[in-house]
């Protein structure tokens, strides 16, 4: 992986980086906690081996940096748009877990001429804003880990219930897809990727 660096909105932002050249997709992974899941699984590493380039946003640390995209998920999806704007990234699918899973969804209803498809991992419902959905426009693959519960099992079926032409995908005896069943993720997301 590389990394770089982009001005967005008067500030220096970060990102990593698996990218070759003459490939037309591109993923941007969303991580506005800064957890690093992403690069501890080797998500780019494996993914642009598909002919994907894989991008990673450092989120704003805090408010001080750029405080226009603290505050909601609406905020912080600009933040994912206006990085895709400076990259000047085409033919964009954005995938993200809990919280960023949330994140890229709203990516898709506020701009929706900027991304083909969502991937979300075990997304939230966060702030009731799942009545909202039904404005999901995109092909979106929906991945939920079985043994989280009945209860969060059934966030993700809602998703898939409002969110027209959705895939729903439920990793039986999984609590998080992305930590637990790695292997088995990638090999189900390498499939949709590859339909795309």
């Amino acid at each position: 992986m590389e990394s770089g660096e982009i001005l967005i909105s008067g500030s220096k932002i970060l990102y990593s980086y698996a990218a070759k050249a003459g490939i037309k997709k591109n993923l941007v992974l969303i991580d506005i906690n800064g957890e690093g899941i992403w690069n501890e699984i080797r998500a780019p590493d494996r993914i642009v081996q598909w002919n994907v380039n894989v991008y990673i946003p450092v989120f704003p640390e805090n408010e001080g940096q750029n405080s226009k995209y603290h505050g909601s998920i609406d905020t912080a999806s600009e933040f994912y748009y206006d990085f895709v704007q400076a990259m000047r990234l085409k033919n964009v699918m954005l995938m993200g877990e809990g919280i960023n899973a949330d994140v890229a969804l709203k990516c898709s209803m506020n701009h929706p001429e900027k991304y083909s498809n969502v991937i979300v991992v075990d997304g939230t419902g966060y702030g009731g804003y799942a009545e909202e959905l039904y404005r999901v426009q995109k092909p979106v693959l929906l991945v939920w880990g079985g043994a989280r519960g009945y209860r969060e099992t059934m966030i993700g079926q809602s998703y898939h219930d409002l969110i027209a032409g959705s895939v729903f995908k439920v990793f039986d005896g999984s609590k998080r897809p992305l930590k637990d069943s790695t292997d088995r993720f990638f090999s189900m997301l390498r499939n949709y990727i590859s339909v795309d």
